[in-house]
C-alpha cells in the first residue's frame, strides 16, 4: 500500500501532492497535468525526486530546494573529510547552478546600478538583502519557466536591460545592409534570441562571425550595389538675413507652444553651416523656413495662413525618398513632424499629414524613442530632443485621429516616456556642467505648458478608447445597462478633467495675471483645449431635436 502511494506521488506536481491525488503530468504535453489544466493553476514540480537507498556517511547532502544562503554556506564549509555532495539528479544540479548564476547576475546588476546612481554602502547592503530574500523565497526547480522574481526596486531597469541587450545583439546581424541599431521590444517573438546568445557565450564554440563568413553563399547574402549612388540634394536656402528672420518667426510662433527644436543648438548649427553639408539638417532648415514664412506673412498684415506661402522652401524636400532612408536621424524625424505641421494647411493634400504621422511614429518606435531611458536621471540635449519629438507626435496623432474619426497610431499603453524637463532652452547647457538643465528659482518655465498639454491629451486618448471605441470591451458587453456604463465612463472622464484643471501651475491659470505674452497665450491655449475636450466627451450624449436622451447627463 505504502509502495503504491510512493509511486503515485514520486513525480506528482505540487498541487496534486498537496491534494493527494494521482498526477498524470508525466504523460501530458509540457508536463502539465490534467488536474491543474482543468483548474487553471500553474503545474509546478518544485520538489526534486531523490533516489532511494542508504545515505552516504561522511558527506554533506544538499536539497536543491534549500535557500541559497544555506546552499552557499554548505559549499564553503565542505572539507576533505566532509565534502559537499553534488546531487546525482541532473535536474537538481541544474537547479542549483541556475539559482547560483541568477544570484550572481542579480548582484552584478545591483552593484552596477549602485555605482551609476551613487548609492552608498548601506543602500547596497539593503538592496542585496532584498535580492537574496526574493531569491530564497522562490521555487528552486531550476526551470526557466519558473524564474524567481529578482526585482529590487529596479524591475523596469532589468526589463530595459534585457530589451537593450536584444537590440544591441541583433544590431550585429547583417546580411549586406548597413549596420544600424533598431529597437526590439520585450514582446518581440525573437526575444528568445537574447537567451540563445547568452548561452552561446558560455560554450566553447567558434565565434559566429567566422563561421558565417566561411559557410555563407555570397549570391544569397550580399546585396548588389546600385550603379546609381544617391546624390546629396542641391538645396537652395534663403539668403542669410531672411533665413534669420524666418527662423526667428518659427520659434516665437510655433516652437514656444509646440516645443520641438532647441533654439541655441539649432542656430549654432546654422552658423556652423551644417545645413550645407548634412542633407538631414538641411531639409529640416528648409521646413523651418517654410513654417517661418507663413508666420512672417501672417504678421505682415495678411492675417491668414495661405497654403502656398513657404512652398519654395518646402518643395525642395523629397519626402518620398527620405522616409525610406536606411539611416534616419533625429533631424529627419524633426523634419517629418514639421512637414505634418506645414501640410495641415494644404487644402490640396488633406490626407498627407495623416499618412506622414503614421510613418513618423513608426520611425520613432523603430529607434525605441517611446521607451523611458534606463538612465533617465541626467538629461542630455539629444535625449530631450528625442523626447520632444515623440511627445509632439503623440499630440499630432491624437488630434488627427479625432479630426478624421480614425484610430490612432499609438496609445498611452504603448509608451512610458517621461515628461519633458521643465527647463527653458537657454539653461540647458551652461559653463558649469553641474548647472545644466537647472531652471532659475522663481522663473516659470515655458515647458510647463507642454507637460500640461500632453496630460490633457491623455484624457482625450482615454475617451477615444472608451466612449468612441468601435469594438466594445468585455466589461461593457457584460453590463446589462449600456447607458449606465456610458454614464460611469463620462463621470470618470469629467473627474479626470477636474483633476487636470487643479494640476495647472499657478502661472498658467486663466484667472492669474501673466507676466508676459507667451504665458498669456499658453494659458489661453490650455483652457481653450480644456473646453474643447469637454465638448468632445459630451457631444455624443447631446440628443437631437425631438429625441430623448438615453443617459441622464447634462451634456448639452
Amino acid at each position: 500500500m505504502s509502495e503504491n502511494i510512493h509511486r503515485r506521488f514520486v513525480n506528482a506536481c505540487d498541487e496534486c501532492r498537496r491534494r493527494k491525488v494521482r498526477c498524470d503530468s508525466e504523460c501530458m504535453p509540457n508536463k502539465v497535468c490534467s488536474s491543474c489544466l482543468s483548474k487553471g493553476v500553474s503545474c509546478r514540480h518544485s520538489r526534486i525526486q531523490q533516489k532511494r537507498g542508504p545515505k552516504r556517511s561522511g558527506t554533506t547532502r544538499i536539497d536543491a530546494s534549500q535557500p541559497l544562503d544555506i546552499l552557499v554556506t554548505k559549499i564553503l564549509q565542505s572539507t576533505e573529510t566532509n565534502p559537499f555532495h553534488v546531487p546525482d539528479d541532473k535536474n537538481a544540479v541544474r537547479g542549483i547552478l541556475f539559482n547560483l548564476a541568477l544570484r550572481l547576475k542579480t548582484l552584478e546588476k545591483e552593484l552596477d546600478y549602485c555605482r551609476k546612481n551613487h548609492v552608498g554602502l548601506n543602500g547596497l547592503e539593503d538592496s542585496l538583502a532584498t535580492s537574496l530574500t526574493a531569491l530564497d523565497s522562490s521555487p528552486s526547480s531550476g526551470s526557466p519557466d519558473s524564474e524567481p522574481d529578482t526585482s529590487v526596486k529596479t524591475s523596469t531597469l532589468d526589463e530595459k536591460d534585457s530589451v537593450t541587450d536584444l537590440s544591441d545583439a541583433l544590431a550585429q546581424f547583417t546580411i549586406g545592409f548597413p549596420t544600424r541599431k533598431i529597437h526590439f521590444g520585450e514582446s518581440s517573438n525573437i526575444m528568445l534570441v537574447v537567451s540563445a546568445l547568452n548561452h552561446r557565450k558560455e560554450l566553447s564554440l567558434p565565434e559566429w562571425k567566422s563561421v558565417f563568413a566561411r559557410i555563407r553563399r555570397p549570391q544569397f547574402w550580399e546585396v548588389p550595389s546600385s550603379p546609381l549612388q544617391p546624390q546629396d540634394p542641391n538645396f537652395t536656402f534663403p539668403e542669410s538675413s531672411l533665413m534669420q528672420k524666418l527662423v526667428h518667426y518659427y520659434f516665437i510662433e510655433l516652437n514656444v507652444y509646440c516645443p520641438l527644436l532647441h533654439r541655441p543648438t539649432f542656430e549654432k548649427s546654422i552658423a556652423d553651416e551644417l545645413h550645407l553639408h548634412d542633407p538631414g539638417f538641411g531639409s529640416l532648415v528648409l521646413v523651418v523656413c517654410a513654417i517661418g514664412a507663413r508666420a512672417f506673412d501672417f504678421y505682415s498684415g495678411r492675417k491668414i495662413f495661405a497654403s502656398d506661402v513657404g512652398w519654395e522652401w518646402f518643395n525642395q524636400v523629397s519626402l518620398e525618398k527620405i522616409v525610406f532612408e536606411q539611416n534616419l536621424s533625429l533631424y529627419h524625424l524633426q523634419m517629418l513632424i514639421l512637414s505634418i505641421w506645414y501640410l495641415k494647411h494644404d487644402r490640396n493634400r488633406p490626407n498627407a499629414g495623416w499618412m506622414l504621422t503614421g510613418i513618423a511614429m513608426r520611425v520613432a518606435q523603430e529607434r525605441g524613442v517611446h521607451r523611458r531611458s534606463v538612465d533617465d536621471s541626467k538629461p542630455t540635449v539629444e535625449g530631450e530632443l528625442w523626447k520632444r519629438a515623440f511627445w509632439m507626435l503623440t499630440v499630432i496623432d491624437t488630434r488627427m485621429s479625432w479630426v478624421f474619426g480614425r484610430p490612432k497610431a499609438t496609445s498611452t499603453q504603448d509608451f512610458d516616456l517621461s515628461p519633458l524637463v521643465e527647463c527653458d532652452d537657454e539653461y540647458w547647457e551652461t559653463e558649469d556642467p553641474e548647472q545644466n538643465f537647472q531652471q532659475p528659482v522663481g522663473k516659470p518655465s515655458l515647458l510647463s505648458f507642454w507637460n500640461c498639454y500632453t496630460r490633457l491629451f491623455e484624457i482625450v486618448g482615454f475617451s477615444q478608447r472608451t466612449i468612441y471605441s468601435v469594438r466594445k470591451s468585455e466589461l461593457q458587453k457584460m453590463d446589462i445597462n449600456n447607458s449606465e456604463w456610458q454614464e460611469k465612463t463620462v463621470i470618470e472622464l469629467d473627474s479626470a478633467l477636474n483633476k487636470w484643471a487643479d494640476s495647472v501651475p499657478t502661472h498658467l491659470r486663466w484667472d492669474t495675471p501673466h507676466i508676459n505674452e507667451f504665458l498669456f497665450s499658453q494659458s489661453a491655449i490650455l483652457y481653450t483645449m480644456y473646453y474643447w475636450v469637454q465638448i468632445q466627451i459630451h457631444r455624443r450624449f447631446i440628443p437631437r431635436p425631438g429625441q430623448k436622451s438615453e443617459v441622464s447627463l447634462p451634456s448639452l
